[in-house]
């Protein structure tokens, strides 16, 4: 994991035509090398490797056998032979343990590493452009199925610190968390570990599975709940008044806190005095409009619109 006390960050306020980035804090880089690479992770993770051949970065998850999710990513291409796996920090050591368990046979090395800074971009269309002026050589520029990160080499950072801040305005992780939210892109962490299967947080709508690429671990229970036709919850956009967002996995209630319909994703603030969070919500929930948060605000949550069809 990258060490940001080594950088001096200085946050600023920014308007929402303005390019922005975010320190990636609470998350980690895993690297995973060697010529069986592809073929080692295309049969371990939701998604379709061979998209990297043409996209720059794709969602994608790890799987119990049960087909409950380990850690969800972010998957680059990082050279021949070579990818990256952008995952919540809290859920690293897990997934380290898992792939490591199943590589004894391919010829691949998986590592933690520290040797990028993960930045994650909220990019105004007026600026959409800004972020290719800047040579950040030997880092990773991903823009593609609404994901926008960079992941900077650590001396490359270090070098043109200066230019990112003059160039961007530099705003809290929570900022960027906020916009995933509103891109209806969520995650595993640590209180959801082996909870969720992919369709719970929506990947097969953000192109996170893959139907057509062949066996991997938990393919059997996710595909035949995809075929069946058996889900009926959903991860789901929101609001709520609240000083305080609430955690991840904290249930959420309807008819006055007495039958729980709902857990979590995540949450961040908007403002000091309301929060957007994604919860995974039963589809009759969805539908209520006396649900409330399960912490001592009892916050009613108001529904918000996803960017994409729920089906």
């Amino acid at each position: 994991m990258f060490d940001w006390s080594s950088i001096d960050i200085h946050f600023t306020e920014a308007s929402e035509n303005q390019l922005r980035f975010a320190p990636l804090i609470d998350y980690s880089l895993i690297t995973v090398k060697g010529p069986d690479a592809e073929k080692f992770l295309q049969g371990q993770c939701t998604c379709d490797f061979t998209l990297l051949h043409s996209f720059s970065a794709i969602l994608g998850a790890h799987c119990t056998a049960k087909g409950r999710m380990i850690a969800s990513f972010v998957a680059a291409q990082m050279g021949e032979n070579a990818i990256g796996l952008r995952v919540h920090n809290s859920v690293c050591p897990q997934l380290l343990a898992s792939l490591k368990k199943y590589a004894v046979f391919s010829k691949v090395e998986i590592l933690q590493s520290d040797q990028f800074a993960l930045l994650g971009i909220i990019q105004a269309e007026s600026a959409k452009d800004t972020i290719l002026n800047i040579n950040l050589k030997h880092s990773v520029h991903l823009n593609e199925n609404n994901i926008q990160e960079m992941w900077v080499a650590k001396d490359t950072l270090k070098e043109h610190w200066k230019d990112l801040q003059n160039t961007f305005s530099v705003v809290e992780q929570s900022r960027w968390q906020l916009e995933n939210i509103r891109r209806g892109l969520g995650e595993v962490r640590i209180e959801t570990l082996e909870f969720l299967l992919p369709q719970e947080i929506n990947f097969q709508l953000v192109h996170g599975v893959s139907f057509k690429k062949g066996c991997y671990t938990g393919q059997e229970i996710v595909a035949r709940m995809h075929y069946k036709g058996q889900l009926k919850k959903h991860m789901y956009r929101a609001e709520c008044e609240t000083d305080s967002p609430p955690a991840s996995g904290n249930p959420i209630y309807v008819d006055d806190q007495e039958t729980k319909c709902g857990t979590v994703i995540f949450s961040s603030k908007v403002n000091d005095k309301k929060c957007e969070l994604l919860v995974l919500a039963s589809d009759t929930c969805r539908e209520n409009d006396s649900v409330t948060l399960g912490d001592e605000s009892r916050s009613i949550i108001q529904w918000l619109p996803l960017p994409y069809a729920i089906s």
